[in-house]
């Protein structure tokens, strides 16, 4: 179930509401009670099969149970942690994959190891097992340390004030992912299956695009989704076009799980404290997990190569874009952000091929597909997509009355409502990893 789907906006959002206001009002009854409830309906209503089920179940059980196990017995639970992750990566495996085990699995890995260095000694079941469960999160993030959010899952009663603020950031969510990213998917997909240049250019402009803002518009529709249940979530996304080097980049873009990596892979490695070759070999394990987190095929491989070997000429200095004038510093971050996300997309090796293969070719500029997709509609999104990182400061700086925001936000809202039913919907893109 999406969170941009028609069902989940008429149904399951109208229908964990109204559990949770009856909750915070019987004093007999726990919104952390009721939270996994509707966590738990969530996820385990759009898995496929009794496996992946059962994978889920397992992962709930053994946070449930950690502080009764043993250091044998903590230490076999993240191996399995471990073990669903690496099977959700493996193509062959796609069909007993569980939906939504990638970070259900990252939040067993964490809360393990945080036992391991007692970082929980005194957690309540809520605190194992909210992470993991918690709805608006559990398909694409953002991750939630569960040190940082234990005593979090308990809220004394919902605020409407709060709801209603995290309506509106649920808006901007839904407008980002059905009015802009479904607009763009086309323009990053062209070099894949079109022969042109000019296919393949629009790829390496749009690829980054299209994944920012699916993934962002995820990230703001959770971030809105826990602010009306009463829970503040950490943001994931910092205004990444702004970055001026690779190393800044991944300070602002996906916040949660570079932390995680750097947290839990880059420093127990040795970071930056061991030498040279220590640090070289810590970047480049901890940017290959982040391209297999994603899939055990060459395009996700080669994704993370990529930014390890750009990240390590900026670490010991053999590219110094500080030294550069600001025009310059972006223009590289956007292309190799660019081209990491051309390999990102890529349905596969062939397919990488075909769209590095288009920028020689010396056949027609834009292949008919192409040509077919850039309507006026989709134009104008792209023009909006490019525009946005630029003026988005200057956007929040207009002051508006309150009422007329809002008018704005509720139509905003039946729009994004009305391309969801009339267009349909992808799912969100991070979902499928």
């Amino acid at each position: 179930m999406a969170l941009s789907s028609p069902i989940f906006l008429s149904g399951f959002l109208p229908l964990s509401l109204l559990l949770f206001l009856f909750c915070g009002r019987r004093k007999g009854l726990r919104l952390a009670a009721a939270l996994l409830l509707a966590g738990g309906f969530f996820l385990l209503s759009g898995q496929r099969n009794a496996v992946s089920i059962a994978a889920l179940l397992l992962l709930w059980l053994g946070a449930a149970l950690l502080p009764r196990l043993g250091r044998a017995g903590r230490r076999a639970y993240l191996g399995y942690c471990l073990a669903a992750l690496l099977l959700g990566r493996l193509p062959f495996a796609a069909e007993l994959r569980p939906v939504g085990v990638t970070y259900t699995a990252l939040q067993g890995v964490m809360l393990a190891a945080l036992f391991e260095k007692e970082g929980l000694p005194q957690s309540s079941l809520s605190d194992r097992l909210m992470p993991m469960t918690f709805f608006p999160t559990m398909s694409s993030g953002p991750l939630l340390r569960p040190d940082r959010y234990a005593g979090r899952w308990e809220p004394a009663k919902l605020d409407w004030a709060e709801t209603a603020a995290g309506l509106r950031r649920l808006t901007v969510g839904l407008a980002k992912k059905l009015l802009i990213a479904e607009r763009l998917r086309p323009l990053a997909m062209a070099g894949y299956s079109g022969l042109g240049a000019g296919d393949s250019l629009l790829t390496a402009l749009f690829a980054m695009l299209y994944v920012y803002y699916d993934f962002s518009g995820y990230t703001d529709m959770a971030l809105g989704l826990g602010r009306m249940l009463g829970v503040a979530l950490s943001e994931n996304f910092d205004r990444p076009f702004s970055a001026d080097s690779l190393r800044n980049f991944w300070r602002r873009w996906h916040i949660t799980l570079s932390a995680f990596l750097r947290d839990f892979i880059y420093i127990p490695l040795g970071g930056s404290r061991r030498g040279t070759v220590r640090t070289a070999v810590a970047l480049l394990l901890t940017f290959l997990a982040s391209g297999l987190l994603h899939g055990a095929t060459l395009p996700f491989l080669l994704f993370g190569l990529w930014h390890a070997c750009w990240v390590m000429l900026e670490h010991f200095r053999l590219v110094r874009p500080g030294q550069w004038r600001p025009a310059a510093r972006r223009l590289y971050v956007w292309a190799v952000m660019g081209f990491s996300f051309v390999i990102f997309l890529s349905p596969d090796g062939r397919g990488l091929l075909q769209a590095l293969r288009g920028f020689a070719c010396a056949g027609p500029f834009f292949s008919g597909e192409t040509l077919a997709a850039l309507d006026p509609v989709t134009v104008g999104a792209a023009a909006l997509a490019l525009a946005l990182p630029w003026a988005s400061r200057r956007l929040s700086a207009i002051r508006i009355s309150g009422a007329l925001r809002d008018g704005l936000l509720i139509l905003l809202l039946a729009v994004c409502y009305v391309a969801a039913v009339g267009r349909g919907f992808t799912p969100f893109l991070y979902a499928g990893f």
